[in-house]
């Protein structure tokens, strides 16, 4: 790593935060957002089969973070959120390269990520505070399998997500020393294979400095729901990226084409269950979900170059069934949900799978319809994503 790339940030948000303290100093009462810059340390990266990179990798962040402290909106004060924050960063991975093959450093490249965070005060000490840092975005991928032979990533635009603790240790009125640790994901949850994607673990070390503008963020959105229970039904549609075939088996011009083509494999969603408010923050719920394929096992030709079985896109059957359990985390109009399902009626053309998750998010138009996307998964691979609509009856 670029060792230069520390000091250099610390010191030049330290004079920011000098230059800034006598004005904002001047009404201690006054809430403030801040901006925070660090420089990250990576300690070990790996995709979801397993570690088998070498090299050093390192990057730097920037965070735009809005002061919730005006907001008495439930889950604000349930969680204990700090801020809400818009967070840049970047990585490079020019130095690492798979240990089998050391002559190909550099085929990661570099990547940029975009990303909507929340800081969750878990522990307050003598001004000292300990933040739990949740967050999902965008990643751009420099590389990928079709540019760069990249075996982890199959498109440029990839989702990505953190989850990571920072310590903030005041320094002076207007400014805090920062030290974190994260892991941080991103993949393309399957629409452009291969899909492995990238897991990384980071340290980082930066400075937190209070901005003159003052937080206007307020307690707007009186979005409830208040009904306990109610029944739910969703329909959306999917799309899963085609298996490319191992470039060294075909010709050029296969392979050329093999890139370029456009998979046919897209799914229909069918999701029909009943939910249950435990709080204003939590519900819980079951489910039956049902896939239709459009493209099935027998659909599969070689001229589609899609291999034989896709490894878990692949149904003989058109439809899928299972049943799942599940919760639901509301933050007014967003809703964060997960689920653990089993199939009942399932037919892949290889190992058996009997379990499935589920990941997404929902966003309420009003109380009885939102926005929906989420994430079908057969253990640590992406299955397919599902975009649709969600209707709630109470």
């Amino acid at each position: 790593m670029n060792k230069r790339l520390f000091p250099f940030l610390f010191f030049i948000t330290l004079y920011y935060s000098a230059a800034n303290a006598q004005s904002i100093k001047k009404d201690s009462a006054v809430l403030f957002n801040s901006i925070s810059v660090s420089g990250t340390e990576g300690l070990v990266i790996f995709g979801a089969r397993g570690n088998n990179l070498g090299g050093n990798f390192w990057g730097a962040e920037v965070a735009y973070n809005l002061n919730l402290k005006n907001n008495y909106s439930d889950w604000v004060r349930m969680l204990r959120a700090k801020n809400a924050s818009i967070v840049f960063s970047y990585f490079n991975l020019e130095n690492l390269y798979l240990t089998n093959n050391p002559g190909n450093k550099g085929f990661l490249g570099n990547d940029y990520s975009l990303l909507g965070s929340l800081q969750l005060n878990i522990l307050q000490l003598n001004k000292v505070d300990l933040l739990l840092t949740p967050g999902l975005g965008l990643t751009y991928a420099s590389t990928t399998y079709q540019t760069n032979n990249n075996p982890y990533v199959g498109s440029h635009l990839n989702l990505a997500a953190q989850f990571g603790l920072k310590l903030e240790v005041p320094i002076s009125t207007s400014s805090k020393l920062q030290l974190g640790a994260d892991l941080f994901h991103y993949s393309n949850a399957a629409f452009k294979l291969p899909n492995s994607g990238i897991n990384n673990l980071n340290t980082s070390i930066g400075i937190v400095s209070d901005l003159n503008s003052k937080t206007n963020i307020g307690n707007s959105d009186v979005f409830k729901i208040n009904n306990k229970s109610a029944f739910e039904f969703g329909l959306g549609i999917g799309h899963r990226g085609l298996l490319p075939i191992d470039k060294g088996t075909l010709p050029p011009a296969d392979s050329t084409k093999q890139a370029n083509a456009n998979s046919r494999l897209n799914n229909a969603g069918f999701y029909i269950g009943y939910n249950y408010r435990l709080n204003s923050l939590l519900s819980i719920r079951a489910a039956t979900d049902i896939v239709y394929y459009f493209v099935t096992y027998r659909d599969v030709t070689y001229p589609d170059y899609l291999s034989t079985t896709q490894e878990y896109g692949s149904s003989i059957d058109r439809l899928s069934v299972g049943t799942s359990i599940g919760s639901d985390l509301w933050l007014g109009r967003f809703v964060f949900e997960a689920d653990y399902g089993y199939y009942l009626l399932l037919k892949y053309p290889k190992t058996p799978i009997k379990t499935y998750w589920k990941f997404g998010a929902k966003y309420y138009l009003n109380k009885w319809l939102a926005l929906e996307a989420k994430e079908y998964l057969h253990g640590t691979e992406a299955h397919y994503a599902n975009f649709g609509l969600l209707f709630r009856v109470e």
